[in-house]
């Protein structure tokens, strides 16, 4: 029964990093789409702006379609 719980736990606390590392992707995904928009745009500072604020990254990403 020990066993059991201790597999169980494992193949949980697996499924939970998984997530994780799938969400700093999609994140590191979102960011890097929204780097090559405002690069095409040649606006640096938004870049610079964009890389700190984040209230700032949701409204672009918001208003380029990047989900």
């Amino acid at each position: 029964m020990n066993i059991m719980c201790n597999l169980g736990e494992a193949i949980a606390e697996r499924e939970m990093e998984r997530g994780i590392e799938q969400g700093i992707e999609r994140g590191e995904d979102k960011m890097a789409r929204l780097i090559a928009i405002l690069s095409k745009e040649q606006d640096l500072t938004m870049i610079t702006r964009v890389s700190t604020d984040v209230e700032l990254r949701k409204k672009l990403y918001e208003k380029y379609g990047i989900e």
